[in-house]
C-alpha cells in the first residue's frame, strides 16, 4: 500500500489540482495527506485570491476552495477536513478572509484498506510567538494567537490495524530552532494519537504512521522528543524515516535558495512498523515548495 503525504502550499502553483489528478489516476495512493488546505463556504470567493504580504518571499495565491477542488480531483476517495483557523487566510499572516484553514485526508475507496475510526483536533491552542513575532525589550517574544490541527485514521489491512496521522508543525520567524511550544505540540499530537491506539489494545504492539510538514530539521530536541513520544513505542524507539531512509531535503526548486534549511516534512512509525515499511522517497517535481513524500508498505 502507498501512503502520500503533500503541503499544498496553499495550492496556488500552475499545475497542482493537475498533478494531484494524476496521483490519484496512476499512482493510486490508499491515503493521501494534504496540509495548508483551504475552505470556504463563501460561493462569491474567486478560485484564487492573491496576499502577497510577505515582501521577498516567493509566495503563492491561495485557493480558497482547495478542499473542494481536491474533491472533485479525486474521485473515489472519502475525504475529511480539520480546520486549525478560521477567517485568517494563512497562520502567518493576520488577514481575514471567509475560509478556514488546515489539515485534508483523502481515503481511497475499494481498496484494501477498512476504515475503523477517525479523529481531528486542534493539537495546539497557545502558539503566541508566531503571527507577527517580534522580540520585546526585556528578551520575551510576542506575536498573535494561532493554533495547529491533526487528524488521524485507523484502518484494517487484513488481520493488521494501522493509525495514520496527517499534521502540519508550529512556524516561527526565528526559523528551525527549538522552542517550548513545539514540545508542547508534540505532546498534543501523542494524545490525539494515543485515542485511536487505545481503542486497539496495547499501544506498544500498534503500527502508527505519522506523516506531515513538522517543520523540524534534523538535530532539533523537539525531533527526538517527538518520535519519542509513548505512542511510538517504549523507551522512545520511534523512527524516523527520514533517517532510516536517507532522505536529506524535502524542498523543491520553488522553495527559496536563501533559505539553509531544505527539510520540514517527516515520517514518524512506531517501532513494530518498520519491518513492514519497504520504500520511502519524495517527488521533487510537484508544483509546491514541498515534495510529496510517499511511503509504501507491506502489511
Amino acid at each position: 500500500m502507498i501512503i502520500c503525504s503533500i503541503n499544498t502550499e496553499r495550492g496556488g502553483r500552475p499545475g497542482f489540482l493537475d498533478y494531484v489528478r494524476a496521483l490519484g489516476e496512476h499512482k493510486q495512493p490508499e491515503i493521501i495527506l494534504f496540509q495548508e488546505v483551504h475552505r470556504s463556504f463563501d460561493p462569491s470567493l474567486p478560485e484564487e485570491v492573491d496576499l502577497n504580504d510577505r515582501p521577498g518571499y516567493n509566495s503563492t495565491p491561495i485557493r480558497p476552495h482547495l478542499f473542494e477542488e481536491l474533491g472533485e480531483a479525486l474521485p473515489g476517495y472519502t475525504s475529511w477536513f480539520a480546520p486549525q483557523i478560521v477567517g485568517h487566510y494563512h497562520d502567518v499572516c493576520a488577514r481575514d478572509v471567509d475560509v478556514a484553514y488546515g489539515q485534508a485526508m483523502f481515503v481511497r475507496e475499494g481498496s484494501q484498506l477498512v476504515v475503523a475510526s477517525q479523529a481531528s483536533e486542534v493539537v495546539y491552542r497557545q502558539f503566541s510567538e508566531q503571527n507577527n513575532e517580534v522580540q520585546k525589550e526585556d528578551g520575551t517574544w510576542t506575536g498573535g494567537l494561532s493554533a495547529k490541527s491533526a487528524q488521524a485514521v485507523t484502518v484494517y489491512v487484513g488481520n493488521s490495524s494501522l493509525v495514520v496521522a496527517n499534521t502540519h508543525g508550529p512556524w516561527s520567524v526565528r526559523g528551525k530552532v527549538d522552542l517550548p511550544a513545539r514540545l508542547e505540540y508534540n505532546q498534543g499530537l501523542n494524545r490525539l494519537l494515543m485515542g485511536q491506539v487505545g481503542q486497539l489494545g496495547d499501544h506498544a504492539e500498534q503500527n502508527v504512521l505519522l506523516l506531515g510538514d513538522l517543520n523540524y530539521v534534523t538535530g532539533m530536541q523537539a525531533l527526538k522528543n517527538l518520535r519519542c513520544q509513548g505512542v511510538f513505542g517504549a523507551n522512545g524507539s520511534g523512527v524516523c524515516l527520514n533517517h532510516e531512509f536517507g532522505l536529506k531535503e524535502t524542498r523543491t526548486k520553488f522553495y527559496p535558495a536563501s533559505k539553509p534549511h531544505r527539510e520540514a516534512d517527516f515520517g514518524i512509525v512506531s517501532s513494530k512498523l518498520v519491518p513492514s515499511v519497504t520504500k520511502v522517497y519524495v517527488d521533487m517535481h510537484t508544483p509546491s515548495d514541498h515534495a510529496a513524500y510517499f511511503v509504501e508498505l507491506d502489511l
